[in-house]
């Protein structure tokens, strides 16, 4: 026996005793069942875990259903893999989206569809340097107005647009 060793088996020794007896040394094993005082320490404690265990075990609630493990599923190979799967998938839709185009032709438009091609640009182009169109520019307060028909437009018609605050009563302009 260890000269280090304590004479007899202390209660985490005795615990490991009680789980596994093969989890303590074969010296610590032998001096269990040579000693009285171990053997009934290791004894009791056995035997305080086994009623505990019998308590438990009434005391639980039965499970609903059986518990099982589910079956282990055979490896699939060959064709049925999932990564031919998925690679035969991707090739399928692209032979999808590229077999309409592989075949076709542009047609050449025709000049009518070209020349109302120019003229949408064009016009795009205009609203791009000028999105107002040109009879409504005099509306908008220049100190050197630009050289655009204005339409006459009579007084009545400028004040129902953009009435003056001067020409309301002051709770009428605020709500």
């Amino acid at each position: 026996m260890n000269r280090n060793a304590p004479l007899h088996l202390t209660r985490d020794e005795r615990l490991k005793a009680v789980v596994d007896i093969g989890d303590i040394d074969h010296a610590r094993r032998s001096h269990l069942a040579t000693c009285d005082r171990c053997r009934d320490d290791f004894e009791r404690l056995h035997g305080r875990l086994e009623r505990l265990g019998r308590v438990a075990a009434t005391l639980a609630p039965k499970p609903k259903a059986a518990f099982r493990l589910p079956a282990r599923q055979a490896k699939t190979h060959g064709f049925f893999r999932p990564v031919w799967a998925i690679g035969i998938s991707a090739l399928l839709v692209a032979i999808v989206i590229v077999w309409p185009h592989a075949f076709s032709t542009v047609e050449p438009q025709p000049e009518l569809a070209r020349q109302e091609d120019r003229q949408l640009i064009t016009s795009i182009e205009n609203l791009v340097i000028d999105a107002l169109p040109a009879p409504y520019q005099g509306l908008v307060a220049w100190t050197d107005p630009p050289n655009v028909d204005v339409p006459d437009i009579s007084d009545d018609v400028r004040d129902w647009f953009m009435p003056s605050p001067s020409d309301q009563d002051d709770d009428e302009w605020l709500s």
